[in-house]
């Protein structure tokens, strides 16, 4: 018997001629053998196609997953950031409640009003890229306030190494008590018509309004000077420091008079090179022109300041 050719037959027991009949196998038998297998094939397939996708996830699902994880992390990051900025906030207002009161003998930084702006600003959002660039924002923001109040802080913390009879000269108070109508910097001259270096700030002043000494010191110089300041008091402080006065309508005060700080030394006016009646206020760090507006940090809150810094970065001409 040859088992390489060897075929199994089936019978099957016919009841009419009570016999066994052989099996006949002709193409309809293997059409419906191959339909049953083709169709047991695609059902396990589709079967386990089912659980892959139920169970799995597919590559944009593992992309958005990997993505919502980054900005969670950064996000996390974010509020990792806010917390120390929120602590160096918390240390400067302490400084500042010591050294405004020991030192400067003036009321110390409001806490209330320092922090108010930044404890506002939860870092709560969207777990989008929108929302990111708005926490994003709101760190930038919160960098600014801390900034200022460290730049606040080092003025004080250089001032606390003087005597206090040395703090009382510097010009660290407002001249007058106004609004300023243009800042120091790149400024277009009205009269000359051409953008020249503002030296000083320029405060807004009706005619006869008394000007004060910003600090206790000297009066070097009083009188009309014809660099276009008019009648000008100039005022020689400690450390290096002088102040300016200009353009005003009447000195008080005479070359070698020991001023203290608040005393009126003139009126402001309209003299000289003038666009109008304003007082123009400058000082010298040994011999160095700076902005005034930094030694004003102790004598305003951070609003006031902040104010007053916008309009005079703001302002494009001068009054002289």
């Amino acid at each position: 018997m040859n088992l390489l050719n060897y075929k199994r037959e089936i019978y099957h027991y016919n009841p009419v001629t009570c016999s066994y009949e052989k099996e006949v196998r002709d193409w309809k038998y293997y059409l419906k053998r191959a339909a049953f297998y083709l169709s047991a094939g695609v059902g396990v397939a589709v079967f386990w196609i089912v659980l892959y996708y139920l169970f799995t996830d597919s590559n944009r699902e593992a992309m958005l997953h990997h993505k919502i994880n980054q900005l969670e992390t950064a996000i996390d990051q974010y509020n990792e950031k806010y917390t120390e900025l929120e602590d160096a906030v918390a240390a400067l207002d302490a400084k500042d409640a010591d050294l405004y009161k020991f030192i400067l003998n003036t009321d110390r930084l409001d806490k209330e009003e320092v922090v108010q702006q930044i404890t506002d600003s939860t870092l709560s959002g969207d777990i989008t890229k929108e929302g990111i660039n708005a926490i994003a924002e709101k760190i930038d923001a919160i960098h600014a306030q801390v900034k200022q109040l460290s730049d606040k802080n080092a003025l004080i913390l250089e001032l606390t190494k003087m005597k206090k009879e040395e703090l009382r000269s510097i010009p660290a108070v407002r001249p007058i008590q106004s609004e300023i109508i243009c800042g120091f910097g790149q400024k277009n001259h009205p009269i000359h018509k051409t953008q020249m270096l503002h030296h000083g700030i320029d405060f807004k002043a009706a005619t006869g309004t008394p000007v004060q000494a910003a600090g206790d010191g000297i009066v070097r110089e009083a009188g009309t000077k014809k660099d276009g300041l008019g009648n000008v008091v100039i005022i020689q402080h400690r450390a290096g420091y002088t102040s300016v006065y200009a353009h005003l309508s009447k000195t008080n005060v005479y070359p070698g008079k020991s001023v203290k700080r608040g005393d009126v030394i003139g009126l402001s006016g309209n003299t000289g090179l003038s666009k109008g009646p304003h007082l123009h206020f400058e000082v010298l760090k040994n011999n160095v022109y700076i902005d005034p507006l930094d030694l004003f940090l102790p004598d305003m809150n951070p609003k006031e300041y902040q104010e007053m810094k916008a309009i005079a970065e703001k302002s494009i001409e001068s009054f002289d």
